[in-house]
């Protein structure tokens, strides 16, 4: 499932350039990156009674090592990515 358009990607490819140009892989050294088509989420737990809060999280974008398959994720707001409003049927 493509969820990232090709502005989205556009936007992330000069993100990356201008905050990260010299990023390498922190598993093989290799340098060149492609981007996950589907942004992810990370789940946020309550440290105190250790509940998980499954529909509260960050926004990821993944960058994924072309060589070793490694993952780097980034905030997708803070790439300027927002969500799109949802479609209504």
């Amino acid at each position: 499932m493509k969820l990232l358009t090709k502005e989205d990607e556009e936007k992330t490819k000069k993100w990356i350039e201008e905050k990260a140009p010299k990023l390498r892989c922190f598993c093989c050294g290799y340098g060149k990156w492609g981007i996950q088509s589907s942004p992810a989420m990370t789940v946020m737990i309550d440290t105190n009674s250790g509940r998980i809060h499954y529909m509260d999280g960050y926004p990821m974008i993944g960058l994924v090592c072309e060589y070793c398959a490694h993952i780097v994720w980034f905030s997708a707001p803070l790439m300027g990515l927002k969500a799109k409003e949802p479609t209504k049927k």
